[in-house]
């Protein structure tokens, strides 16, 4: 009797079955780490898969920063310096300094014009009066009347003077303005060209940032086509596993054909008539009906034939069939044998607790057999 022999690896698994890695002991994490460094799942002892070599960040969803393209450019560094005078320029209140410049040059002008005007005026009083003298004299008022006349002279070409300064004044004004207005309306267009290669990098960027998600999407999608397919590739040997097992044990572990089970409405069915979604008492769905050649010896169960490899639940533990005091080595034979798989892994025979076809890994009582027991529902010794 007892529970059938559990290697070391086998029982650490049923101790670490149903726990996270925070709730390992010591020990256990421990030995669940040394059988990842093997390449095997501390839980269901098969081998890992590589994992999916993602491009996304785990914590933000989105493409690493080393693999985004948008972060593998600096931005444009512009130098305006030339445009802001320019707009400094065409902004200005009052003359620019060019006009300044031009009206410096231009009262230049005027005061060597001045001078030149006086000096005019002298020579000229100065030539009339010599000629006077060679002609027979000059008299005081002669003198007077030339002076005058020299000064008026003179004072006509000062404002006439005075007058041109005026008008070109005028002049470098106006076309200090016109010169303001041409620059006002070529603003616009040269500040729309200084930002040009702005508007061109923002562009790059936003493409850059549409490659990054659709390139995050394609990832996204690449790594569910892998874990569909890891799931698929994990379904078919699962699938596979289970037929072998099947072909395996489908003699070794079964019913005779007119085994009575127990149904979850308290009604009875050959076991070799029980289809698929049919409800067994306590074990739920049938899931899978197990049929094969019938491989060894039966044994008479407490009125129950059955193979030895069998697990039957016996004083509160599993145990194999075989290996109970209550089963009787007998010769009888059949052709067939049959067998379960439920969604509780239980199968009731004649008030007694049977493990399906899967059998209960652990060889621990179940939740639902422990609720048999408690409920005094069935016999179990």
């Amino acid at each position: 009797m007892g529970v059938p022999n559990i290697s070391n690896e086998q029982g650490m698994r049923i101790a670490i079955a149903g726990k996270t890695d925070d709730q390992l002991t010591p020990e256990q994490k421990k030995w669940a780490d040394e059988q990842r460094k093997k390449g095997i799942d501390p839980w269901t002892g098969e081998p890992i898969r590589p994992e999916f070599q993602s491009e996304l960040n785990q914590d933000t969803g989105y493409l690493d920063e080393k693999y985004m393209l948008a972060n593998q450019f600096d931005p444009i560094e512009l130098n305006t310096q030339g445009l802001d005078k320019f707009r400094e320029e065409a902004l200005r209140d009052g003359p620019s300094k060019w006009a300044g410049l031009q009206e410096e040059r231009l009262n230049q002008q005027n005061e060597y014009a001045m001078d030149n005007i006086m000096r005019s005026q002298r020579g000229q009083t100065n030539q009339a009066i010599a000629d006077l003298a060679s002609s027979g004299g000059v008299s005081g008022a002669s003198r007077e009347r030339l002076a005058q006349q020299a000064m008026k002279n003179a004072m006509f070409q000062r404002q006439e003077q005075r007058q041109n300064l005026g008008d070109q004044m005028l002049n470098v004004q106006i076309q200090d303005e016109q010169n303001r207005v041409n620059q006002l309306g070529q603003l616009p267009g040269m500040e729309v060209q200084a930002l040009q290669p702005q508007f061109q990098n923002r562009e790059f960027e936003a493409k850059a940032r549409e490659f990054d998600i659709n390139n995050a999407l394609s990832e996204r999608d690449a790594k569910r086509a892998f874990e569909m397919d890891r799931y698929k590739e994990y379904m078919k040997d699962k699938a596979a596993k289970r037929q072998a097992e099947a072909t395996r044990n489908s003699g070794s572990s079964c019913f005779i054909p007119s085994t009575p089970i127990e149904m979850e409405d308290g009604s009875y069915k050959a076991i070799k008539d029980i289809t698929l979604g049919d409800r067994v008492a306590e074990g739920g769905k049938v899931k899978a009906v197990v049929e094969g050649l019938l491989e060894g010896i039966l044994f008479d169960y407490k009125g129950i034939l059955v193979t030895g490899a069998h697990l039957v639940l016996e004083d509160g533990r599993w145990t194999r069939v075989d290996r109970s005091r209550d089963a009787i080595r007998t010769n009888k034979t059949t052709d067939k044998v049959y067998n379960l798989i439920t969604e509780d892994h239980i199968i009731i025979a004649e008030n007694i607790v049977f493990s399906d076809f899967e059998e209960i890994d652990n060889h621990i009582l179940s939740d639902r057999v422990c609720k048999i027991m408690n409920q005094g529902m069935r016999s179990v010794s």
